[in-house]
């Protein structure tokens, strides 16, 4: 009580600052509201006592102590976005050379080979599929040894 009111007094003159916080808790079943004070001292305050340029200077060097901090936390995450990416493209281009070794048959290849089929049915209609097909292939591996 003793302390709330000095408090209480130190506001009134000017040399802090309160804030009340109200957080909801909920404990056991019950609803209950717990109070966080923030306090804050004035400049005025620090004036008075004369330790105005040391106040100032822990503010200074506390402002440089969280910019280090951010660029830090900065640079842990280009560099992990940096190596994720990395990753990726990694990944991206053994699928890429995975399905370059397992490309299907172009469109292009399969029309040329049932025509030739088709063609060759044509012309030996006594032969059987298995026949016609052995032809057709050797064809095309002829036709493919010549390019």
């Amino acid at each position: 009580a003793c302390f709330n009111r000095l408090l209480k007094h130190l506001e009134q003159a000017g040399y802090l600052v309160r804030r009340l916080e109200l957080i909801p808790v909920r404990e056991h079943g019950e609803q209950l509201v717990r109070t966080r004070v923030l306090i804050r001292f004035a400049d005025l305050f620090w004036q008075h006592l004369g330790l105005s340029l040391h106040h100032h200077l822990a503010r200074k060097a506390a402002r440089k102590r969280r910019l280090k901090q951010i660029e830090s936390i900065q640079q842990t995450h280009l560099r992990r976005s940096t190596q994720q990416a990395t990753r990726r493209r990694q990944k991206q281009a053994s699928q890429r050379a995975t399905t370059a070794t397992k490309a299907p048959t172009p469109v292009a290849e399969l029309h040329h080979r049932l025509a030739l089929i088709l063609q060759l049915r044509a012309q030996n209609p006594t032969l059987d599929a298995a026949t016609i097909n052995a032809m057709a292939d050797a064809i095309l591996s002829g036709n493919s040894n010549n390019d």
